[in-house]
Formats: C-alpha cells, sequence, structure tokens
C-alpha cells in the first residue's frame, strides 16, 4: 500500500523504519558504531567476537568497542573508565604537590629552595618540608635547602602515612602512564593505517598490520591489569608482536 499510494519521501521513510526494524530485532546483527556508518553487521561466529564491517571498522560484537582480542569486555570498560575518570588527575596532584596549610590549595615544587609562596589571594609562605610557616624558619633550621624540623619529625614517624600514600600515588600514576603511553602510540599509528584503506589497493595487507598493532595495543592492557598470566610472561611475545608490527 505504501509503494502505490506514499509519496516518494513517504517510501523512503518507510523503507528506513522497516531495514532498522529488521536489523534490531535480530540477534546475529548490529548496527556498526563507527562514526557516520549506516552498515548493519551479521555476527556468523559463536567463538570469535572480533567482527569487521564494510567500511573496515573492527569491533567487539560483546560490547560493540574497537576490537581488542586478548582482552575481556570488562577490563576494557575499566579502561575506558579509568582514562576518563579524575583518578589520575588525583594520583598527579597527590603525588606531586602539596596543600598549602593556609588555603589548602595544591602547590607544586619543580625546583628550588625550600621556600614556597602560595598563589594570589593567599600569598602564604611555607617550607615545603615541614609545611611550617617560613617565619619561623631560617638557618637554625637548616637554611634554605633543608628543614631540621622535618628531620626531626621524621624521626618520630610523623610524616610516614602523608610520604607512603605520597609514594604509592607516584608509583600508581607512573605505571599507568608507562602502559597508557604506548597504548596510545599504537592507537594512532592503528589509526593512520585504517585510513590508507580508502586510498590504497593493498586493503588487506593494511588490515592485517592495523590487527597486529591493536593486538599489540591490547596487550598493554592484559599486563597492566592483574590476571593469572604475571606481566612478566607476556613481555617477551609483546616485544616479537611490536617488532612485527612495526616491520
Amino acid at each position: 500500500m505504501i509503494n502505490k499510494l506514499g509519496k516518494h519521501e513517504d517510501k523512503e521513510k518507510y523503507a528506513r523504519f522497516a531495514l532498522r526494524a529488521y536489523v534490531e530485532s535480530r540477534k546475529k546483527t548490529k548496527w556498526c558504531p563507527a562514526p557516520d556508518c549506516t552498515c548493519a553487521v551479521e555476527f556468523v561466529s559463536d567463538v570469535n567476537y572480533d567482527v569487521s564491517c564494510n567500511c573496515t571498522f573492527r569491533f567487539c560484537w560483546n560490547c560493540t568497542e574497537e576490537a581488542h582480542r586478548p582482552v575481556n569486555c570488562d577490563t576494557v570498560s575499566k579502561w575506558i573508565l579509568k582514562n576518563s575518570a579524575e583518578s589520575e588527575n588525583m594520583n598527579w596532584i597527590l603525588a606531586n604537590s602539596k596543600p598549602c596549610p593556609k588555603c589548602q590549595r595544591p602547590i607544586e615544587k619543580n625546583q628550588g629552595c625550600m621556600h614556597m609562596t602560595c598563589t594570589p589571594p593567599c600569598k602564604f609562605e611555607f617550607c615545603w618540608l615541614c609545611l611550617g610557616s617560613w617565619i619561623e624558619h631560617g638557618e637554625r633550621t637548616g637554611g634554605f635547602y633543608a628543614c631540621n624540623r622535618y628531620e626531626s619529625a621524621k624521626k618520630e614517624g610523623v610524616y610516614d602515612e602523608a610520604e607512603a600514600r605520597r609514594e604509592r600515588a607516584k608509583h600508581s600514576l607512573e605505571r599507568y602512564m608507562h602502559y597508557y603511553e604506548r597504548w596510545a602510540s599504537n592507537q594512532t599509528v592503528c589509526s593512520r593505517y585504517l585510513s590508507l584503506v580508502s586510498m590504497s589497493f593493498s586493503v588487506s595487507m593494511i588490515t592485517t598490520h592495523a590487527a597486529c598493532i591493536i593486538l599489540l595495543l591490547m596487550s598493554y592492557l592484559y599486563i597492566f591489569y592483574p590476571s593469572h598470566v604475571p606481566g612478566q610472561v607476556l613481555h617477551y611475545p609483546q616485544m616479537r608482536l611490536a617488532l612485527l608490527s612495526w616491520s
């Protein structure tokens, strides 16, 4: 009836609705999650959840994120949340700054002596080590590059908990950045490879190479999160995979 009585615009709208209803009502078909892609993908395997669309985008059928073998969906979800959350910002602040004793604003010290001055409008002057007022400091307390008060209190264990917390935050941040930088670098390379598909005759070679890089970048997640396989066991095959991906 639509084909006989409907206008051309109505026919196109009906066809789109019919196609959407067909795709979304079937368990074995899904829309490709790639930006601006209008294709649907059919799932034909019961073992491998990685599927490829005609637009060359590869994604996980289970969670619709980018293909991520050998990492499971829960690990990828945690990694995405970690990259977007404020937890690492707080770790950086905790590891690289101290709160002003007066206004509690985080202050970073990257060089120079222990005499710190908070930013306006506070402008409170204090010692970086013991956080005491700088008025009470001088040559008798260790000068500009030491603090006898801090050293004495440290021997008594006054700063143990705070220092331990800072060290844990610093270690956590360094470990995260180690794996994140390598993951992000390989992801950028993979995106560049896939962008060449539309202008290259060797589509198979490029997509295979990109698949190797995806496997490499996902291996960093596999090591970052605790699993039944120790990280050091994967370091050698990871290096071999890196050589293969860049060859």
